[in-house]
């Protein structure tokens, strides 16, 4: 969109604005969810966000689960299935 705004008024800075103000509407979307989630929702979203940043603990070598519970991990994964809605 910002590239056509760009086309239109050959300025970068209405181009740049543009993408500035839909990365806001974006945020703000995202707080409003969080909002709206209450305190156990947001409490469960922080919770899977620091899970995301922690380093795992299975080896790539060994396959080795995190939990450690011995299961060795398949090299060949499985396609998920899916089906298509005409």
């Amino acid at each position: 969109m910002s590239g056509v705004i760009f086309d239109l008024t050959g300025s970068y800075q209405v181009a740049f604005a543009n993408g500035l103000m839909w990365n806001l509407v974006n945020v703000l979307i995202a707080l409003l969810a969080a909002h709206a989630a209450g305190p156990a929702g947001r409490a469960r979203l922080r919770e899977r966000a620091i899970a995301c940043l922690r380093p795992r603990r299975a080896s790539p070598l060994t396959g080795s689960s995190p939990a450690g519970s011995g299961r060795v991990a398949s090299a060949r994964r499985e396609a998920p299935k899916t089906r298509m809605l005409l």
